[in-house]
This record gives C-alpha cells, sequence and structure tokens, in this order.
C-alpha cells in the first residue's frame, strides 16, 4: 500500500469529497458539485504575481449552467484565500483570477483567457480547446481534465499533487 504525503491525501480528500476522484454516490446536482469541484482546485493553484493571502476573484459566466451554485462559494476560504464571486456578461473577464464559461469553445476561451487566469468549463473537449480545466461527467461522477500547456502559457502553477488526480492531462 502507497502512503500519501499529508499534502496529497489532503488533495485526495477534498476532492474525491468534490467528486474528482474516484467516488461513491449519485450526483444529486451536479452545479453544486462542480462549485465544489472548481472551489477545491483554487486552493491547489498558485496565481503569478498574487500572495497566498489575497483574495481571488471567481468569476462565472452569467447564464451558464451552475452560475447560481458558484455565487455560494463567495466570502469562502479556499485555503488562506478568500474566494469573491462576481459574474459577468462573456465580453470581458478582466480582474478575474479563475472563470467558469459553462460549455464554452475555443473563441469564448481565448475571450477569457489572460495571464494569471485559470478557466473552467464543461466537456471532454474543454481542455483540448484550451481551457485549463475541463469538468467531465462520466455516470454519476463528475471528474476534471486538465490542459497543463494552458497553465503554463498563462502563467498558473497548478500542485502536481493535483495533476495526479486528473483523468486527463493534456501536455
Amino acid at each position: 500500500m502507497r502512503i500519501l504525503p499529508k499534502s496529497a491525501l489532503a488533495i485526495a480528500t477534498a476532492v474525491a469529497v468534490a467528486g474528482g476522484a474516484p467516488a461513491t454516490g449519485q450526483v444529486s446536482n451536479p452545479n453544486a458539485l462542480k462549485a465544489a469541484i472548481v472551489f477545491n482546485i483554487m486552493r491547489y493553484v498558485e496565481f503569478p504575481g498574487k500572495p497566498a493571502s489575497q483574495p481571488i476573484t471567481l468569476c462565472a459566466l452569467r447564464g451558464a449552467a451552475g452560475s447560481g451554485e458558484f455565487a455560494g462559494l463567495n466570502g469562502q476560504r479556499a485555503g488562506n484565500r478568500q474566494v469573491l464571486y462576481r459574474s459577468f456578461d462573456g465580453s470581458s473577464a478582466t480582474g478575474c483570477d479563475a472563470v467558469f464559461i459553462g460549455n464554452g469553445d475555443s473563441a469564448d476561451i481565448a475571450r477569457v483567457r489572460q495571464r494569471g487566469t485559470l478557466v473552467f468549463g464543461d466537456g471532454g473537449g474543454f481542455t483540448s480547446a484550451g481551457g485549463t480545466v475541463g469538468l467531465v461527467r462520466t455516470g454519476a461522477q463528475i471528474r476534471f481534465e486538465i490542459n497543463l500547456r494552458t497553465a503554463n502559457e498563462t502563467g498558473v502553477t497548478i500542485s502536481s499533487h493535483l495533476l495526479r488526480l486528473a483523468s486527463r492531462t493534456v501536455r
């Protein structure tokens, strides 16, 4: 049996509870589960030029499935950082550290992608289209994929422990 370091165990537990790693149980509210996964992932990301004590601004595309659940993260603490939530209309995500755009395509991703921004979205093709983290529903579970190349291009650093938990990593 392999023993995980404390930090890896904490990540595995947090993400498994949120549904990112194999877990038992049915998805009763997939949008709430997506919000929990995004929240837990943000705990293990470093944003360029942003000290770990500064708040993270999480923006969700107005009208995207699950944007209401993301609003519930406002004021929560992701590690040492407070999460500040706001919705946006899709034209600009200026000032956002993390952005959720739902079922976005490469044009949508390009519109919101900027230095230091973690871009989340739905679907198996999301990371291949240039998004940073794709949330993929597989049966009763929601897993996440990571595009490490996009993260590196935008200057976002994702914990290696979190990378190991991703169902797929684009390099």
